[in-house]
């Protein structure tokens, strides 16, 4: 965590620098592609300025040609223009060097041939443009550009955009630094809150609320916390009444015992009822123990051995095997089925509900009462109804019935031979199957518990074992 609270720390500074580097870079690309553009229209600027000279020397008599060079000089003091006739004699040189001289060059040769010519080599920009009468090139006007003048005039334009490119970049800098802040602020005080409980603190909530993604994380985490503070205290009170569920039958055999030890002699007729109860002892603990062994197996996920049974077949093997039970205490075991119904399941597990169930029914309930075994069925689910006629469940009892070591009733349901894990077994049992469990009663009534399965067993996506037999 302390790791994580440095890598924040370092991340705010290093993504400004990157940004700033970006920034950099793309605005000295931007002046250059600019600044290239800038001259490149300005070359072609002062070459249009000469074609539209020439297209006016042309409507004019010869003898005034000379005047429209002096007057495009006036006009651009800083460039040296030169006309020349079609033999390359010098008629007219704004610096007068070369007045009356021929000039036979490369560019003024280009221009003869009826060719504009648009030259930049350092220290000059050179445009050339012939000028045409009756079809045939008369004179070439000519003009020397310094390339410091060009650069001077482009320079004044782009300022502006390179100012303005400037001034958005630091504001896009001091606007992704704030953003920033304030979007890894809220993450560095849930780093700090979770800092603080993996530290070994008590757990507290966050008092905090964010109005984006954040707090869907804080809720996650705090849900989380929750339920695993939860399953501790599950498991701690499950280690407690594993212990006091020990604990009580030891504690019974020990009195027992040395009750025997303090009589001398033993009386014969003692010795036997001690013992018994030591035996009923000793029975209800092997039941405890192998109820909980039952509930770790289920609990571990262990592999389920699905395949197609008939439910039909499935409760009358269960009722078949209880009925002694039944029989013993006068209770009638009655089977409904409107139908044919044919389940995905273990066939162990689901016997094993079903056979605490009823005999749940057959234990709580009245002499001559009855229990009756509801089966029915959908396209998708199938129902099965366990009902007695016995002395029922008040209601407040139903949101812990499921619980592990839960009694409604602790001298009833020892007198009965109950571990208190019957019913968490048979909810067990229930989801393994991705079924549902619920209860309804009415005290002196009876109890009705109902359970709905779907009929094609769907393996969880988390890869829960199973085995299609």
């Amino acid at each position: 965590m302390n790791g994580q609270m440095r890598w924040y720390n370092r991340l705010l500074p290093r993504s400004i620098l990157v940004l700033a580097g970006i920034e950099l870079i793309c605005g000295l690309l931007f002046i250059l592609i600019l600044r290239s553009f800038m001259f490149h229209h300005l070359k072609v600027s002062h070459a249009d300025r000469l074609q539209s000279v020439m297209k006016a020397v042309e409507k004019m008599p010869e003898e005034e040609w000379i005047q429209s060079a002096e007057g495009f000089s006036v006009l651009f003091p800083k460039d040296r223009v030169l006309l020349l006739d079609e033999n390359s004699e010098v008629l007219y040189d704004s610096s007068a060097a070369r007045t009356g001289a021929v000039w036979d060059n490369q560019d003024i040769k280009t221009a003869l041939s009826g060719k504009r010519v648009i030259q930049a080599e350092r220290p000059y920009v050179r445009i050339a443009v012939p000028i045409q009468k009756e079809g045939a090139v008369q004179a070439v006007l000519y003009t020397y550009i310094e390339y410091t003048t060009i650069w001077s005039e482009a320079r004044h334009m782009y300022r502006p955009a390179v100012l303005g490119y400037w001034i958005g970049a630091v504001l896009v800098l001091i606007g992704y630094a704030c953003y920033t802040y304030r979007t890894f602020q809220p993450l560095k005080r849930i780093l700090n809150w979770l800092r603080q409980m993996s530290e070994g603190r008590q757990y507290e909530v966050l008092n905090q609320h964010f109005n984006n993604e954040y707090q869907e994380m804080v809720d996650s985490v705090e849900h989380i916390t929750k339920d695993l503070l939860e399953m501790n205290g599950r498991r701690n009170r499950f280690v407690s009444n594993v212990s006091h569920e020990l604990k009580t039958p030891l504690s019974s055999m020990k009195v027992l015992t040395d009750t025997l030890l303090l009589q001398d002699p033993i009386p014969s007729e003692m010795a036997r009822e001690f013992l018994q109860d030591i035996d009923s002892e000793i029975d209800r603990q092997n039941s405890i123990i192998s109820d909980l062994l039952t509930l770790i197996r289920l609990d571990g996920a262990g592999a389920m051995n699905i395949a197609a049974y008939s439910l039909n077949d499935i409760i009358d093997s269960t009722v078949k095997h209880v009925r002694p039970l039944a029989e013993q205490k006068h209770i009638s075991l009655e089977i409904q089925a409107s139908r044919e119904v044919v389940l995905q399941c273990d066939e162990v597990k689901l016997t094993m509900a079903l056979t605490n169930l009823i005999q749940n029914g057959i234990k709580y309930n009245k002499e001559n009462g009855k229990v009756t075994i509801l089966l029915d069925a959908n396209l998708r689910y199938a129902r099965i109804t366990v009902k007695d006629t016995g002395i029922g469940i008040a209601k407040e009892h139903f949101p812990k019935l499921f619980d592990q070591f839960y009694r409604v009733d602790t001298a009833r349901d020892r007198d009965a031979g109950g571990t208190g894990l019957g019913l968490s077994i048979v909810k067990q049992i229930i989801l393994l199957h991705h079924g549902s469990i619920s209860v309804d009663s009415q005290v002196g009534e009876g109890t009705e518990f109902q359970i709905t399965l779907p009929l094609k067993y769907t393996a969880p996506k988390g890869g829960e074992a199973y085995e299609m037999v």
